[in-house]
């Protein structure tokens, strides 16, 4: 998460294509369009969005804390130039196997 609101700092600053890649594990952050669209201009490389419908322990936190409906770190960024992954298919089942 920490990464995910530098970037959007290093957006309001002007730097743009500053960032190589970026990777996001199960990042507990909205799926606003407009906040994607500010990482796609400061990362020059890849933005890689590693994500997992069963964790349920995101799911609780990010819901009762932000009030978000929807978390990028359950289920797919649709925005051009975001990459999903689907972490099920990696082995890992839940919030713990980070």
């Amino acid at each position: 998460r920490l990464v995910y609101y530098c970037l959007l700092e290093l957006y309001k600053m002007g730097e743009f294509n500053v960032v190589d890649d970026v990777f996001f594990v199960g990042i507990p952050v909205s799926m606003r369009p407009g906040k994607w669209r500010k990482l796609r201009a400061v990362v020059s490389g890849r933005i890689v969005n590693g994500y997992l419908d069963s964790d349920w322990v995101l799911a609780f936190l990010y819901r009762y804390t932000e009030w978000g409906v929807t978390v990028a770190g359950l289920s797919e960024v649709q925005m051009p130039g975001i990459e999903n992954v689907d972490l099920q298919g990696l082995g890992i089942a839940g919030h713990h196997d980070y």
